[in-house]
């Protein structure tokens, strides 16, 4: 059975976190070098790590005279059998850079909280990307 991704989309940079409503525009904005290099760690919003996959394309103009080569990326649910691993690894992200973002933040209360609810925290401080 094929898993939904659950919108929206977050990814990690390092300790950058990025929030994108739109699986498409997200698609877009990110890049293909970026993505070869293993930058990116992408998770829906109910935790399931993401797989970014990219693509070569090869489109043919005036009848196949020209050939244009293009990288796309595309996304797809990570193989994984405990997705409350994941959950957790995200948390952590979402925590760590919480703190850092708001220095007052008691870690505690934090912990707490579900995964829901740091995101919404979040995506209300920095937003969504667009």
């Amino acid at each position: 059975m094929k898993k939904q991704i659950a919108v929206p989309i977050i990814v990690a940079e390092g300790q950058n976190i990025e929030f994108f409503k739109d699986i498409d525009y997200m698609l877009s904005y990110l890049e293909a070098n970026d993505v070869k290099n293993g930058a990116y760690q992408v998770y829906d919003s109910d935790g399931q790590e993401l797989d970014l996959i990219v693509e070569e394309v090869v489109q043919k103009l005036f009848g196949g005279l020209v050939k244009i080569e293009k990288e796309r990326l595309t996304l797809q649910v990570k193989d994984s059998d405990n997705i409350k691993i994941q959950a957790d690894e995200l948390k952590g992200k979402l925590i760590n850079s919480l703190m850092s973002l708001r220095k007052q933040t008691n870690e505690n209360d934090l912990k707490s909280m579900s995964l829901k609810q740091l995101i919404e925290i979040f995506v209300e401080i920095v937003g969504y990307v667009r």
